[in-house]
C-alpha cells in the first residue's frame, strides 16, 4: 500500500523523444540550467555540505489546453514508502496538512489506513478540477485545516468534535467563526473555483446533472467517519467518474480502465 497521494504526485509521463535527446539538444531545445545563489537568511556563511547554487527544475510542459489525449499517459510518483496494511502500521504522513483527514488532524499516531488515503485522494481531485483544495489556507495549521473543513462540511461528529481541543478558538455554541470567516459550502467551491474559471476561458462548465452528481461523490469521499467513506472501487464505479471523468480523460479508449 503507497500512502501520501495528493495531486503533486500525479505526473506526466515524457514523451518517448526525450530519451533521443542528448544533454546539448536537451540545452538547445529548452535553454541552460539556471542556477540561484544559495545564501542563508541570517546572512551567516554556508556549511560546507550546501552547495553554492541551486539548479531551477526545467520546464518540459506546454499549455494544458494544448495537452493531446496520446500525451496524457498519467502516473503516480514520489509516495515515499510503501507497506503491507495487512502486517505492518504506519503512523506518519508526508500529504500536506490540507490533504489530511480529521481523524489524522486530530491524533498525529494515528494508523493509517485506506480511507485515510480516499479523503486524499478526494481532496486532490477537487484540486485538479477547481484549481485549488477544497480546504485551503496558507502555512495552516492543523486547527486552521480543521475549522475550514469544519466550515465547508459541517460540524464533526461528536466524538471528533470533542477531541478536538482548540474548537472553541474557532467556533462558538453555534458553529458560527470566531474568526468572522465566510466559510463556502462545496457547492458554493463548485462554482467559485470550477465553474466561473471555465467560464472566463470559454471552457464548456458543468452542467446542472454533472455538478450534483461531482458533488455526491466529493461529499462521500470526504465524509468524516472513515468508515462511510467509499472504497477506490467504489470510486471508479461512482456516476461521476463513470459518466464525466473516464469519457473526458479518454481512459477507456486508451485501455487504462476496464
Amino acid at each position: 500500500m503507497n500512502l501520501d497521494l495528493h495531486e503533486a504526485n500525479i505526473l506526466l509521463r515524457l514523451p518517448n523523444t526525450i530519451d533521443d535527446l542528448t544533454p546539448d539538444q536537451i540545452y538547445e531545445r529548452y535553454g541552460q540550467p539556471t542556477l540561484e545563489e544559495v545564501e542563508r537568511v541570517d546572512g551567516r556563511p554556508l556549511d560546507h555540505w550546501v552547495p553554492d547554487n541551486g539548479v531551477v527544475p526545467i520546464w518540459l510542459g506546454g499549455r494544458g489546453d494544448k495537452l493531446s489525449l496520446a500525451d496524457s499517459q498519467i502516473f503516480l510518483s514520489d509516495f515515499g514508502e510503501s507497506f503491507q496494511p495487512g502486517s505492518h502500521v504506519r503512523k506518519s504522513s508526508h500529504t500536506p496538512l490540507m490533504l489530511r483527514p480529521p481523524e489524522i488532524l486530530l491524533d498525529t499516531v494515528s494508523q493509517f489506513s485506506f480511507p485515510t488515503e480516499i479523503w486524499s485522494l478526494g481532496c486532490a481531485v477537487f484540486s485538479i478540477m477547481g484549481q485549488r483544495a477544497p480546504f485551503y489556507e496558507w502555512f495552516p495549521s492543523n486547527d486552521q485545516v480543521l475549522e475550514y473543513q469544519v466550515g465547508t462540511l459541517g460540524q464533526l461528529p461528536q466524538d471528533l468534535w470533542l477531541r478536538w481541543a482548540n474548537r472553541s478558538q474557532y467556533f462558538d455554541d453555534q458553529l458560527r467563526s470566531l474568526r468572522g470567516l465566510d466559510y463556502q459550502s462545496l457547492e458554493d467551491l463548485l462554482e467559485k473555483s470550477i465553474q466561473e474559471p471555465r467560464n472566463k476561458n470559454k471552457v464548456v462548465m458543468m452542467d446542472e446533472e454533472e455538478k450534483q452528481s461531482f458533488v455526491k461523490l466529493m461529499r462521500s469521499m470526504l465524509a468524516f467517519r472513515p468508515d462511510e467513506r467509499p472504497s477506490a472501487q467504489q470510486v471508479l464505479e461512482s456516476h461521476w467518474v463513470q459518466n464525466w471523468a473516464i469519457p473526458t480523460m479518454g481512459l477507456i479508449d486508451d485501455g487504462l480502465v476496464h
